[in-house]
């Protein structure tokens, strides 16, 4: 399995442009534990990252039931810890979804987009290799600034870690 692996991330590297190593000192800590994220703890991230864009139309959900299938849709914690950083939040773009799940969507590319931001204050190379691991759709929001992206995206990996 070794020598698959090691062919795997040669083809990789060759058609993408990356070189085969990295040396540990390019990045922090805190970023290196964000870029080693299993595919499962990288979505849960995108997921709180995206709540916390988008606490401000969040928190105009008021009602009990609809804030219970918000909480049940976006996983244990999410809504409540959206909440608590409403100050990373932009409530100008706020979306006005007709249901949960247009508003779980809506989340999900606010978070990948918080997530592309952060990349871009990475060195080259290694934003390249973390694209790599992003869903191909994933499109910038403009009002989401790389300094931005960076606050939401060390918020929410400190959320999980809490």
């Amino acid at each position: 399995m070794p020598r698959l692996e090691a062919r795997l991330s040669e083809l990789l590297c060759a058609r993408n442009g990356l070189s085969a190593g990295l040396a540990p000192e390019v990045v922090s800590d805190s970023d290196r534990s964000v870029l080693l994220l299993t595919p499962a703890l990288l979505h849960g991230l995108v997921r709180r990252a995206g709540a916390i864009y988008l606490s401000g139309a969040l928190s105009q959900i008021v009602l009990a039931n609809d804030v219970r299938a918000l909480d049940k849709a976006l996983g244990p914690g999410v809504f409540a810890r959206a909440m608590a950083r409403r100050d990373l939040g932009d409530p100008a773009n706020a979306p006005t979804p007709s249901a949960v799940s247009e508003l779980v969507e809506q989340i999900d590319r606010a978070g990948w987009s918080c997530l592309l931001a952060w990349a871009a204050q990475l060195p080259t190379e290694i934003g390249a290799r973390l694209r790599l691991r992003m869903p191909g759709q994933v499109l910038p929001l403009d009002a989401i600034t790389p300094d931005l992206g960076r606050s939401i995206i060390e918020a929410a990996h400190r959320a999980e870690a809490a």
